[in-house]
């Protein structure tokens, strides 16, 4: 899908800002936790006793709602049996944050909304 003028200038200037990029960064590590947490089979309140933390923060994480710490980011990737790599891309790489690059289907499939809603194992409070 092409963007008008107008919406593409906006979003070139959003990038500008340190917020789009945490932002950025935040979905792409929650879409990355959700990819392989189905890819095993856990559930949610699996990632939480894994973790020894709450349901609620673990909705918080999908929700994009927690500010995630590289200590939680490793509890995180540690639930689901992986490590985390860090890479520094110059800016002038201007690389795609990577939810930008998979496609609306692959997307929603992802994250769906309510993140919790479909887990039996999860007790969700709207």
């Amino acid at each position: 899908m092409a963007l008008s003028k107008s919406l593409r200038s906006i979003l070139d200037e959003a990038k500008k800002s340190d917020e789009y990029w945490m932002d950025s960064a935040k979905l792409d590590f929650a879409i990355a936790i959700e990819a392989r947490r189905r890819e095993i089979n856990k559930s949610y309140a699996d990632l939480a006793r894994a973790m020894n933390t709450s349901n609620a923060y673990i909705s918080k994480v999908f929700r994009g709602d927690a500010n995630l710490t590289i200590e939680s980011m490793v509890k995180l990737a540690r639930a689901v049996g992986c490590n985390i790599n860090v890479d520094l891309l110059p800016i002038s790489a201007k690389k795609a944050p990577y939810h930008t690059r998979i496609s609306e289907k692959e997307y929603k499939t992802l994250l769906p909304i309510p993140p919790c809603a479909n887990d039996s194992d999860y007790a969700y409070a709207a």
